[in-house]
């Protein structure tokens, strides 16, 4: 299949994983058969010659570029004709005035989504990089409990070494943490209280005793550009009685997911079996997202453990991430991941779960 992508590969993780090689500005990589070729601006060239691919061949845009050709879609129709290729491959969210170019010029576009349908399942090399991000990912995890473990109630608040608690202290320490592995912080969420019961509140403010703490780290590896994923519930002080029963069916949904992970069962499955057994306890109206995600390059990738009907491969590598919310009393999620294996799961994540601290 003969394939382009005309990206910056910082934003674009198609490219990347096309390419391996990490740069901001646009560039071009076209595959045809088993050949492949990047173009790269002159600042580029050096450093692609030596972090690209093995196999791909590095050329110089500049040796493209005429008064009557300017611009990465002009120069991707010259070589796509170059080489004779009549049909090409390209990724759903190339720019519509890139798209229009090059079909003018009488090459044939075609796209779907995903791109690279093989990213969706990890080599033995990629599940190690994911598991050095984890478990950087556990250790900020560790920092921001070890805090709430240790801060001190007063007047119904917590306190750490005589300052007020609050999320953002909380994801200013996740953030070092994550920085002294090589990790970048992406969009860490520290929620309390009834912010805890809206899944992606980033949360704000003092934390509360007696309330609960979703601490959700997703970051990614500043070197090699893959994510991990984790979230932990904790609680300083006593919990709703609600609270507590939440996180007891939470734990248990989450084992029974796990349980049901293997090669070729549908994605929907997975979750059905977790909205099934929040059914059996009335509380299935609190859970309301899907029970997981992929996660590589990306942070949110195929498959979708929700509605999707896609069936399981051995080396995807999934999020389990079951959590029930009430407004006004507040969200519990725990989140692992896991690798796909020939006859089930490998949890990769080894941070254990308690609710109060």
């Amino acid at each position: 299949m003969n394939r382009l992508i005309i990206a910056g590969s910082e934003d674009n993780q198609d490219m990347y994983y096309a390419t391996g090689f990490l740069a901001l500005d646009p560039f071009i990589f076209i595959a045809k058969g088993k050949s492949q070729f990047i173009a790269v601006n002159r600042l580029e060239y050096a450093r692609a010659k030596r972090q690209v691919k093995k196999g791909i061949s590095v050329l110089r845009l500049e040796n493209y570029k005429n008064p009557k050709c300017r611009g990465l879609s002009r120069i991707a129709v010259v070589m796509l004709k170059e080489m004779k290729i009549k049909e090409v491959f390209v990724p759903y969210d190339l720019p519509w005035k890139w798209g229009k170019t090059i079909s003018r010029s009488g090459i044939r576009l075609s796209s779907q989504k995903p791109f690279f349908k093989k990213r969706e399942v990890k080599s033995t090399h990629e599940i190690k990089l994911i598991k050095n991000v984890q478990r950087a990912t556990e250790d900020a995890m560790k920092t921001a409990i070890n805090m709430v473990k240790t801060s001190r109630p007063r007047g119904g608040y917590l306190y750490y070494r005589s300052k007020r608690l609050t999320s953002e202290m909380l994801k200013l320490e996740i953030r070092m943490a994550l920085s002294r592995h090589g990790c970048i912080d992406q969009n860490t969420i520290v929620s309390n209280g009834g912010h805890s019961a809206l899944p992606h509140h980033s949360g704000q403010g003092p934390i509360r005793a007696g309330s609960p703490v979703v601490i959700d780290i997703f970051p990614r590896s500043e070197t090699n550009r893959y994510f991990s994923d984790m979230t932990r519930t904790v609680c300083k002080g006593k919990p709703a009685e609600e609270i507590k029963k939440f996180y007891s069916l939470v734990k248990k949904a989450q084992l029974i997911a796990m349980k049901t992970i293997r090669p070729g069962i549908k994605a929907s499955s997975v979750h059905k079996a977790v909205v099934d057994f929040f059914t059996k306890y009335g509380v299935e109206k609190y859970f309301i997202h899907g029970t997981g995600h992929g996660v590589g390059l990306d942070i949110h990738e195929s498959p979708n453990l929700g509605a999707s009907d896609e069936r399981l491969k051995k080396g995807m590598i999934i999020t389990v991430e079951p959590g029930l919310y009430k407004e006004r009393i507040g969200g519990v999620r725990l989140e692992d991941i896991v690798v796909v294996t020939k006859d089930g799961c490998r949890n990769l994540t080894k941070y254990r779960k308690e609710l109060i601290l």
